[in-house]
């Protein structure tokens, strides 16, 4: 019989995001050794493919043609694969350290990553197509246009439920257990918001170091370093790029031996019940 949503403990959003990052910064030589490979091949597709990819004129403008979408969808097809591949490896060494061999070339795209990734898209598109209502809703209800209001939040609310209440078949794919978003859904239950928050407080930190990225990369490119140092900063910033997405991926990991699979308590630096809401 199910428990009653109401005698199911409740997460504490803030040591989850805590073991987020330190699941991190436990797991950063092995999230290099996966990592280097993919940085690489996404550092010389780069070099060698976006010279012909749609690009912004003196005035402003974006100048694109067939070919040069082609590229562009094909270097963010390779980009969102790699990262995927990363992603997934790494999720499965943080919860069972034993099931992937430390091996110093490591590239894999196989059934797994492909579920994983078609996963990732459904919940960001999700994510995206909620925020971008966001903005409407708050000018309806400065507006004074209430009705509107609310009936534009309706896009936000129902991303957060569906994200949060869905997010943990990211590990049980990582796992092999199969897309499962049922099982997700009914352990999310009576935990929507604290795990909607953990997310959120997660996030924060890897937009700000992505939007400093962003700047510290134009600002050297700026210079005209030579290609050497480019490519260089192309391979770091891919590296970075991965570093910054594991705190994410780790949340979501720890969520699952949370609410999920107890059994896998080892992933955690501290007794389970340090994760729960007094």
């Amino acid at each position: 019989m199910t428990e009653p949503s109401s005698n199911r403990p409740r997460i504490a959003p803030l040591p989850v995001v805590r073991q987020g990052f330190v699941t991190t910064a436990a797991g950063f030589d092995a999230l290099l050794r996966i990592g280097w490979l993919p940085a690489l091949l996404m550092t010389a597709a780069g070099a060698l493919l976006e010279p012909q990819a749609p690009y912004i004129d003196a005035q402003g403008e974006i100048v694109t043609t067939p070919q040069a979408m082609f590229v562009f969808i094909l270097l963010a097809l390779l980009a969102t694969a790699l990262s995927t591949m990363v992603a997934t490896t790494w999720q499965r060494m943080q919860l069972m350290p034993a099931a992937e061999p430390p091996r110093r070339w490591y590239l894999r795209l196989g059934r797994r990553e492909l579920l994983y990734m078609l996963v990732s898209f459904f919940l960001l598109g999700l994510v995206f197509m909620g925020l971008a209502t966001a903005p409407g809703a708050a000018q309806a209800f400065a507006a004074g246009q209430a009705v509107g209001g609310i009936v534009l939040l309706i896009g936000p609310v129902v991303a957060t439920i569906v994200v949060a209440r869905s997010v943990m078949v990211l590990p049980a794919i990582a796992l092999d257990r199969g897309a499962d978003i049922a099982r997700a859904w009914r352990a999310a239950e009576g935990n929507t918001l604290r795990i909607a928050i953990a997310l959120v407080l997660v996030t924060l930190p890897i937009l700000a170091g992505e939007l400093l990225m962003l700047e510290v990369s134009a600002a050297v490119i700026g210079t005209e370093p030579g290609l050497v140092v480019e490519l260089v900063l192309r391979f770091v910033k891919a590296l970075v790029s991965f570093v910054l997405a594991a705190p994410a991926v780790a949340v979501t990991g720890v969520l699952y031996v949370l609410l999920i699979d107890p059994d896998l308590g080892s992933a955690l630096s501290r007794p389970a019940n340090r994760y729960f809401a007094v």
